[in-house]
């Protein structure tokens, strides 16, 4: 469903942020084929991450996977996108000690780096309206509605929305790491569109 919903497909040449070890990363790589490409960018001060990224290619059958690591919130890649893909980490360019971002800074480089038509793809697991950066630090959510805001500021159009891991029991102000909801997380899903 999520795939589905990102819009992926073959031939597309998609910017992946922040793989840690590549669980969309091989999904991606596979519906693109080919034709397409997988541009992975790592943050450079999540070393395990970085190992496991490189794992993951060392298994030899990402062919389409290119590997980069750079500081937190770097924007880099080497030919303009159709699509740019940050899973359960948007709320991780909020919290300081992984580097410092400036995440609308960061939305319009997104802009910049996707085709027009380009989609940015942004899936995250729901905090609560008013959240301070202490308070995202704490539970690893951000609220949609900011990120909604944040995005579109940049110049993008809300495309639609994914409801397909809404989980309304999920307590918002438990730790996303907390057994009661570790995997159970009411996450959201917002497609973005650079207009044509």
């Amino acid at each position: 469903e999520t795939l589905a919903f990102s819009g992926v497909r073959p031939g597309m040449t998609v910017g992946e942020f922040y793989a840690a070890g590549g669980y969309f990363t091989r999904m991606l790589s596979d519906v693109v084929g080919p034709e397409g490409h997988i541009y992975t960018m790592e943050n450079a001060g999540w070393n395990d991450s970085y190992k496991d990224d490189q794992a993951m290619l060392a298994e030899g059958k990402w062919k389409n996977v290119s590997l980069d690591k750079a500081p937190f919130g770097t924007v880099r890649f080497p030919k303009p996108l159709d699509l740019a893909w940050v899973t359960q980490n948007y709320h991780d360019l909020k919290i300081p000690k992984y580097g410092p971002v400036d995440t609308v800074a960061f939305d319009k480089a997104v802009y910049e780096a996707l085709k027009p038509g380009g989609i940015f793809f942004v899936l995250d697991h729901q905090g609560w309206p008013g959240m301070a950066t202490a308070d995202i630090e704490k539970v690893h959510r951000i609220d949609k509605a900011q990120v909604i805001q944040e995005v579109t500021s940049a110049g993008f159009k809300l495309a639609s929305e994914g409801t397909f891991l809404h989980r309304p029991t999920d307590d918002a102000h438990l730790p996303i790491f907390d057994p009661k909801v570790r995997g159970h997380t009411d996450q959201f899903a917002l497609k973005f569109v650079k207009p044509k």
